[in-house]
């Protein structure tokens, strides 16, 4: 193992490990006012006080259960073969899996891809996870998007435009950073994914964002072309 895959290891670990702490608080201290009142029972109705705690640890648990869920799902396409891919292909099988985030949120989805793409050595488990956690960041805060591919002979470029409130000038930085989101729900770790997954391609993701105007993801991947 060398240097940069230990280093990645050591930031995964640290990052789940991360994510688990706040649920694993949550259940002892349930677990420990649960036992505080069976020893010594003081509210008026304890059994459903006792409930209730269990009620707390039972979802705190299913969290976990999820956490770990995402975190072994990317742990594991790290390491999966590569194989000839459509662009095209994976951002509409993309499309085709948020439809009930994009019905619930009622975002108008326009596409506008090339059709004379040449296909990529990628991993299509992989690169799915990679923009699909791009264009629910814009499905979450838009109702209007936009999502074309491009080939310029030398490249593959993949932008995802939204009309949402945009980013402000302070958050920038802060975008692909673990943790951070500007959402009530979300762990942050979304678009941080996204750009381990792409750049693990040699691949880039830059975006453009103008407060109250929207916000344009551009992916873009050096061209590995198949031939049938």
């Amino acid at each position: 193992m060398n240097k940069e895959e230990l280093k990645n290891d050591d930031e995964f670990i640290s990052i789940l490990t991360h994510e688990l702490k706040n649920p694993l608080n949550a259940i002892k201290i349930s677990s420990q006012l649960m036992e505080k009142e069976i020893r010594s029972p003081k509210k008026l109705n304890s059994q459903d006080y006792l409930l209730e705690l269990l009620s707390k640890i039972d979802k705190q648990g299913d969290n976990i259960l999820n956490i770990l869920d995402t975190f072994s799902r990317v742990n594991k396409l790290r390491f999966l073969e590569r194989s000839a891919v459509s662009v095209n292909q994976i951002l509409s099988e993309v499309l085709e899996n948020l439809r009930p985030f994009i019905i619930n949120f009622n975002v108008k989805i326009l596409t506008d891809y090339d059709l004379k793409m040449p296909k990529l050595l990628l991993n299509p488990g992989l690169i799915k996870e990679a923009f699909y956690n791009v264009v629910l960041n814009s499905v979450q805060v838009s109702d209007s998007i936009v999502i074309s591919s491009e080939f310029d002979r030398e490249s593959v470029i993949i932008r995802i435009r939204d009309n949402g409130p945009g980013i402000s000038p302070e958050n920038q930085a802060k975008v692909f950073t673990p943790y951070f989101t500007m959402k009530k729900t979300g762990s942050g770790l979304g678009l941080y994914f996204a750009k381990k997954i792409i750049e693990s391609y040699g691949g880039e993701i830059s975006f453009h964002s103008i407060l109250n105007s929207g916000t344009e993801f551009k992916i873009k991947f050096k061209v590995s072309e198949i031939k049938e």
